[in-house]
């Protein structure tokens, strides 16, 4: 039974170590979408999944009710968790048979508020929120027995202005305000004459202790005598990186107090906040429970600066159920709606209204109503744009309801321009060429252009004349004005009409765009744009290397020049143009970059082209990594205003052709690399198997002196090559370590020397690689290369245990062994190992060993039950380069004796049995077989990147 214990224990720990690594920490904005995995039955679990309490779910809910996502929730489920909670003395407990308390009170009450339940009875609440109240204290008691405190009294107050005191509490809920407010009078502070509430129960947490007084204070009508006083003391506890006593519950308590006050003052008091810094504090904090994550969603909401995390998406649809995008058309018929969308699920129980107004006079005032079918706020009426032109404004404003909180308004505001609908018929012709070439399609030297405009309202099919002009202009795909032209329509008759030829050979390669825009007063009322494409070849000529020569050192300037032209028929060259249509300098639109790569083509650095005089300049420092050493090229790339990206062909001017090759146009960057000291430094006695060792060192460059690093390309680095010699003192590389940087310029390799090292005598090296992957050597102070003998050692002992059976349940009988490496005590992981499996002499297969990451191999196979013979199958396990050896061996000295001996060997004795039924279904044996090679495969997926771990808050 051993083997089956075994069997279970490696399944149930790899799957284990793959798939169950649980984060408790999530970020801020993505955990709502994670709030329905902490839902069941009516009840939040907390991210640590302890049992859960009233105050969770109620977090919880009020996250989804800012966000209006309550549905999601099963209301009959919510209402009976609560009833669950309540107790003879008409109270609630944090759980289940707990006391009875003011704050689960209060979360009893909240909670049905939020999924819209009313069905809670408030008299008896009364009796029990008023049997707590202490009048000598003058505060509440959060239990029975429980010391009054400022915190219970604030729970208190909150439930009652929730439930609304009934008539027959009148008198007695009077005495209790006027006494509260002597308590209030009593702990009110002054520092550098700005007010603040401080009670000796809650002086440690002073933002907590004020937001408590002035709470208390709304809710029973203290004298606020000077706002702005309370609201700058609050104001002045902001830390400069936005966080009020730099934790989550102090700033949201600290924005609910201005909230507070702003109520008072009928005012926002809250502009002195830092937004900025205040929602980075929030975005970078953990979020380690429901509270804290309610904590930071309520500070935002409560900033008034709650828009900038929603996706917000005003709109004007037509009758004809289309969207505008640009400008109203006078005379439309539209309807406004607008869409409040937070990491894609949309705000569904907002309230609020649109206006929509023209040159300041309103035209629409209207509801807005959630359509669960495209998730917009619509306004229930269509509105006429007017028959002018002029600007038109649409304010949406909604409201969210937070009980125990009040109203978060969201407010948005959208302008367009009014004015006329404009179309365009256009021809494209080649002399003696009748035919009209589409658009968007390759247009050539000498395309004369024709267009016949409509300018449109709703209520005119051709208006020809008005208060407007109407421009034609031609750009380049740099956005470059080719042509211009302009037409007065005020007292226009005749169809508007526009004629254009395309000469010029110096327009780049991209779009030609045509753009045909209704000005009045210099507004733009109406536009229309229609494109055809300029195919030519573009080239970078008279291409130079402003400093001497083209040799460098890592950290030198370079600065290359050139000029662009297009090359049409690859014998002409034609400079772009420099100036535009109205003579205006446009060098600074074209936007060109050249491009170092590699020998074989990796784009290591790029720079963007300056405009001097009458060419592009381009500089760039070498930067101090190992990817810069050697030959680098150089390529010329253009890029159009809408991001059309062309590599440019490299012209020679002296030869009038292209370059043949851009090794005429390389670099060489020269450096020669010293290693510091290295720490620590090896000793002979350090290798043995399972021991690890970690080099830290820095590489500098003799003739710069600078220290070189790891850029952006990972294999260009340093790396550790571990060679070994065999007995005829041949040596052989067998592995490469990459260093990685650790701090600065520190690069550091760490070493496990796994079973795939073969023992005796090697030599371990440091050598760097440039970006080609060629080596370049690392030399010491005295300038030897970077070498070390080494000897690696360690009897390598296995533990192993092997099973095989035959099942009266399958029809094939199973071959398990599992082992574990181990040398001086270390276990060995990472072995990759082959095992042949061999019978009499005889060698039937070669199996893959799986691993895992706690060090267990494991090899099996199954075979029917016909051909599982009785006896000894020997197991031979040789390391993957011990392996590969072996197979060279037998294919090139067929008929000898291999010499290469296994790591390990063990057998397995098999005995043919009567089929009969196992104390253990064979299927689970083969389940967990199955379990742990699968397992295996997917950690290495894992390793490799082709999955992301699961994680869980």
């Amino acid at each position: 039974m051993k083997i089956y214990f075994i069997l279970c224990l490696i399944f149930l720990i790899s799957i284990v170590s793959t798939q169950t690594q649980i984060k408790k920490v999530s970020p801020f904005k993505s955990f709502l979408s994670q709030l329905p995995q902490l839902y069941e039955n009516g009840v939040f679990y907390d991210i640590d999944g302890k049992q859960p309490t009233i105050e969770t779910t109620h977090d919880a809910l009020l996250l989804l009710k800012l966000y209006g996502n309550v549905a999601m929730v099963n209301k009959d489920d919510v209402v009976a968790y609560v009833s669950s909670l309540s107790n003879s003395d008409h109270g609630f407990g944090r759980r289940p048979g707990f006391a009875s308390d003011i704050n689960s009170v209060r979360d009893a009450i909240l909670i049905q508020q939020y999924i819209g339940e009313t069905s809670i009875d408030k008299l008896k609440i009364l009796e029990f929120i008023f049997s707590l109240f202490d009048q000598e204290t003058g505060l509440w008691a959060n239990r029975a027995n429980d010391v009054p405190s400022i915190s219970s009294t604030f729970a208190a107050l909150q439930a009652l202005n929730l439930i609304r005191v009934h008539d027959s509490y009148t008198e007695k809920y009077q005495n209790t305000i006027n006494r509260i407010r002597d308590v209030l009078e009593k702990n009110v502070q002054t520092e550098n004459n700005n007010n603040f509430f401080s009670f000796s129960q809650d002086s440690s947490n002073r933002v907590l202790s004020n937001f408590y007084g002035v709470a208390i204070g709304v809710y029973t009508g203290f004298d606020f005598s000077d706002v702005n006083s309370w609201s700058k003391w609050v104001t002045l506890q902001q830390n400069e990186d936005g966080s009020f006593e730099n934790s989550l519950s102090s700033t949201a308590y600290a924005v609910w107090t201005l909230r507070f006050l702003s109520e008072i003052s009928n005012s926002p008091v809250n502009k002195k906040l830092n937004y900025q810094n205040l929602h980075n504090f929030i975005s970078n904090s953990p979020i380690i429970s429901v509270r804290s994550a309610l904590h930071a969603h309520l500070a935002i909401a409560l900033s008034g600066n709650w828009e900038q995390d929603f996706t917000i998406t005003p709109q004007l649809e037509t009758l004809q159920g289309t969207q505008i995008d640009d400008i109203l058309v006078q005379g439309a018929r539209i309807k406004p709606k607008i869409q409040f969308k937070y990491l894609n699920i949309a705000h569904n129980s907002l309230s609020g209204n649109v206006t929509f107004s023209f040159d300041g006079h309103i035209l629409l005032n209207s509801p807005l109503r959630f359509e669960a079918v495209n998730e917009f706020y619509s306004a229930e009426s269509y509105v006429d744009v007017p028959l002018q032109l002029g600007q038109a404004t649409m304010k949406y404003v909604l409201v969210n309801n937070i009980p125990g909180i009040g109203n978060i308004v969201l407010t948005t505001v959208k302008t367009k321009i009014t004015g006329f609908s404009v179309s365009v018929q256009p021809k494209a012709t080649l002399d003696g060429d009748s035919r009209n070439l589409a658009l968007d399609t390759p247009v050539p030297i000498g395309t004369t252009f024709e267009f016949v405009v409509s300018v449109t309202t709703t209520k005119d099919s051709s208006v020809l004349s008005g208060e407007f002009d109407l421009t034609f202009s031609a750009f380049d795909s740099s956005n470059v004005l080719l042509f211009k032209q302009s037409k007065d329509c005020r007292n226009n008759k005749d169809e508007i009409f526009f004629e254009y030829q395309l000469k010029d050979n110096n327009i780049p390669r991209g779009k030609l765009i045509f753009k045909f825009e209704v000005y009045s007063k210099g507004i733009v009322h109406g536009t229309h744009s229609i494109q055809y494409l300029i195919d030519v070849p573009m080239i970078a000529t008279e291409i130079n290397y402003i400093s001497e020569g083209r040799k460098y050192n890592l950290g030198n300037s370079v600065t290359v020049s050139a000029k662009l032209a297009t090359y049409p028929d690859l014998t002409n060259v034609h400079l772009l143009k420099s100036v535009d249509f109205e003579q205006n300098e446009i060098s600074n639109k074209r936007s060109v970059l050249v491009e170092v790569r590699s020998v074989n083509g990796i784009v290591l650095l790029s720079s963007k082209g300056t405009f001097v005089n009458d060419h592009y300049e381009f500089s760039w420092s070498i930067p101090n990594t190992f990817e810069a050493i050697g030959t680098k090229y150089i390529f010329f790339i253009f890029i159009s205003a809408t991001g059309e990206i062309t590599e440019l062909a490299n012209y020679d001017v002296l030869n009038s052709d292209l370059f043949d090759s851009p090794n005429l146009l390389a670099f060489e960057v020269y450096a020669n690399l010293i290693m510091n000291e290295i720490i620590p430094k090896p000793l002979i006695d350090d290798y043995y198997f399972g021991n690890e060792l970690n080099f830290e060192f820095e590489i500098i460059d003799q003739f710069t002196f600078n220290k070189i690093s790891i850029g952006s390309l990972s294999s260009s680095t340093v790396y550790l090559v571990l060679t070994h010699k065999d007995e005829n003192n041949i040596e052989s590389q067998s592995s490469r370590i990459a260093a990685s940087t650790t701090k600065s310029a520190t690069l550091s390799i760490q070493w496990s020397i796994t079973p795939n090292a073969l023992p005796g005598n090697g030599s371990i090296q440091f050598i760097a690689q440039d970006a080609e992957g060629l080596n370049v050597i690392i030399y010491d102070s005295n300038n030897q290369p970077i070498k070390y003998d080494i000897f690696i050692s360690g009897d390598i002992t296995d533990t192993t245990i092997t099973f095989s059976k035959t099942s009266a349940y399958l029809s094939e009988t199973v071959f398990i062994a599992q082992t574990s490496l181990a040398c001086k005590n270390k276990p060995l992981k990472n072995a990759q190992l082959h095992c042949i499996v061999s019978k009499s002499g005889q060698i039937l297969f070669t199996l893959p060993v799986a691993a895992d990451a706690q060090g267990s191999y494991v090899v099996s196979w199954t075979t029917d039950h016909s051909e599982a013979q009785q006896g000894v199958y020997n197991l031979a396990f040789y390391r993957e380069n011990d392996y590969n050896q072996l197979i060279d061996q037998r294919e090139s000295n067929i008929g000898t004796t291999p010499s290469i001996k296994p790591l390990f060997q063990t057998e397995i004795k098999h005995t043919v049995p009567s089929l009969q039924a196992l104390p253990i279904r064979t299927e689970l044996i083969a389940l967990f077989i199955i379990g742990a090679i699968a397992s295996f495969f997917t950690y290495h997926l894992y390793q490799l990147g082709v999955f992301k771990r699961i994680e869980k808050d």
